[in-house]
């Protein structure tokens, strides 16, 4: 399984997500604009193992305002909504309230459509995507990729009932070792954030996320399948939740 991968940015995509359908059960591509959505929707609608979800990433949400109203009105077309949220580094504070506004509206109408499955951009701003988390209770399943918050966050965001798509980049870090380790296994998914990440100077493919499974069976004491069982069980249940 992927959780989070950005599909369409891979050189060669198209031909890439014949291999990604037929080897990955399940893979979230997430998008970075309504536009990119609909378009990349077209192209992978015949592939059964890979969802297209609805995006606006929090990175480029100024340069794609224009777009807010046809995101806020494809909503209702689809489960699954992402990569949306907030980024609060330095270099986005220029456009943060904006971020905020955008996010704030987005999950208000999730809130009014229900049943959704949400990636979630949160880095340097997890407290305000909590913030507004907590408005919007029947939006669907949060899930928090790449989790870098800290850990009384974390508490809450397992509260809310958050899910977490963890990578290999977080087990190369102390910190992010140390998030996983405190996230409860029922709420644990897979990812790569690919092609945004690479090992061995070439891109994480979907089917790299199993590499992250002897590092889960250590921190969970059991053996690689106990592991591969529990997330699967964890994917099933996202996937069959229905609020």
């Amino acid at each position: 399984m992927d959780l989070h991968c950005h599909l369409d940015l891979y050189p060669n995509a198209l031909e890439l997500a014949h291999k990604v359908n037929k080897q990955c059960e399940f893979t979230l591509l997430v998008t970075t604009s309504p536009k990119a959505w609909l378009e990349t929707s077209k192209k992978m609608k015949y592939f059964s193992n890979i969802k297209v979800a609805l995006g606006l990433h929090p990175e480029i949400a100024h340069l794609k305002y224009d777009e807010l109203s046809l995101f806020l009105d494809s909503i209702k077309n689809t489960r699954f909504i992402g990569e949306i949220g907030l980024d609060g580094s330095p270099k986005y504070t220029d456009t943060f309230e904006l971020q905020i506004q955008i996010f704030d509206k987005v999950m208000a109408e999730c809130n009014f459509q229900g049943n959704k499955i949400i990636s979630i951009h949160s880095r340097g701003a997890t407290k305000e995507i909590l913030n507004i988390l907590v408005k919007y209770p029947n939006s669907g399943k949060p899930i928090l990729h790449w989790y870098t918050g800290n850990l009384k966050d974390l508490k809450v965001a397992i509260k809310l009932g958050c899910r977490f798509s963890v990578g290999l980049q977080m087990i190369k870090s102390k910190k992010g070792q140390e998030i996983i380790r405190n996230i409860p296994k029922e709420l644990v998914l897979l990812e790569t954030d690919g092609p945004f990440t690479s090992l061995n100077n070439d891109f994480l493919y979907p089917w790299d996320t199993e590499k992250v499974i002897p590092y889960l069976a250590e921190i969970w004491e059991c053996d690689s399948k106990e592991c591969f069982v529990q997330l699967n069980s964890n994917l099933n249940l996202l996937l069959k939740s229905n609020l």
